[in-house]
């Protein structure tokens, strides 16, 4: 069974390519493996802050964990909605820089593609230019699917940008993408 990695900010556009992805996942009888990841602040160059660091830091995992498990109905919820509970979908939390995170659950899971979300024309062109996505475009060990959040699956991908340095292991990532 394929892997789809599904980072999550919880925003509009991660919601909307969630549905995208499940249906995606359908499709390729994929299960999907959806990730939160968050990075604590350093705050260890703050004067008098030693002893209050750890309860800190304790209080922002909590903090994180609610949150992300407040999300998780939701996600269950779209999944419902759309009529599409048959997907297996795991979630999972992880402390740690978003873009290290995200790249190494790519490799830990094994993933065959990563599905992120994204905000439109404007977006894309960051995307392309620079933050996290840009990076995973970058550097993950499989192929990204960046959606924008007007996108809408309708069982059909008609156009796709597939970007390459035409090296050997890129082949796979564009084999998945033919099928």
């Amino acid at each position: 069974m394929a892997t789809i990695l599904f980072p999550t900010d919880f925003s509009e556009a991660a919601n909307r390519a969630f549905i995208y992805a499940l249906k995606l996942a359908d499709k390729m009888d994929a299960r999907i493996v959806t990730l939160h990841a968050f990075d604590r602040p350093d705050i260890s160059s703050l004067p008098h802050v030693p002893r209050a660091l750890e309860e800190f830091h304790r209080n922002l995992d909590l903090e994180e964990f609610e949150n992300y498990r407040s999300v998780v109905p939701a996600l269950r919820k779209i999944q419902e909605d759309e009529g599409l509970t048959q997907v297996p979908v795991v979630h999972t939390i992880i402390e740690g820089d978003t873009k290290e995170v995200i790249l190494k659950q790519a490799e830990v899971e094994e993933a065959d593609l990563i599905v992120m979300g994204t905000t439109g024309a404007r977006g894309l062109k960051k995307v392309l230019l620079g933050s996290v996505a840009g990076e995973i475009l970058e550097n993950a060990p499989c192929p990204v699917l960046a959606v924008p959040r007007e996108a809408v699956f309708d069982g059909e991908i008609n156009t796709i940008a597939f970007t390459t340095s035409f090296a050997q292991e890129e082949i796979r990532g564009l084999n998945l993408l033919q099928d």
